[in-house]
């Protein structure tokens, strides 16, 4: 998943220049690549034609996940040029992780899918009703 992925970068960010053959290129292109793709996610989630209770909890997981890839390509910059201060903004960076991860996925995620299935056993009963009438 794309946050781990981002979670991942800020990480490997830190072992620039203590592992062999990890490069800060690599690791700012990575957290880009991977940065865009979940901006690209979202917008994508906001396309779809959701049923309006299913769009509304959407809608608000991603108001809770917008800033978390701007935050992880800032601290990999950070980290870059400040190792010192980019440690220093680890626990932060940790905390907004933990945050995306138990109220957007965990919490809101079940919530999307709760409303999912509700949506779902509506359309068949809307789809037997139709058909009941047509027999």
């Amino acid at each position: 998943m794309l946050h781990d992925a981002l979670h991942a970068d800020v990480l490997a960010a830190l072992l620039v220049g203590h592992v062999p053959g990890l490069e800060r290129l690599e690791i700012e292109a990575r957290v880009e690549g991977n940065a865009a793709a979940f901006a690209a996610a979202l917008r994508e989630l906001s396309r779809l034609a959701l049923p309006a209770p299913v769009a509304e909890h959407v809608s608000r997981s991603q108001a809770l996940a917008e800033g978390y890839p701007g935050e992880a390509r800032q601290l990999v910059q950070l980290i870059a040029t400040d190792r010192k201060a980019g440690l220093a903004a680890l626990p932060d960076f940790e905390n907004q992780f933990k945050h995306v991860v138990l109220k957007v996925l965990d919490e809101q995620g079940g919530t999307v899918g709760d409303a999912l299935k509700t949506a779902q056993a509506e359309a068949a009963e809307q789809a037997d009703a139709s058909r009941a009438t047509l027999l």
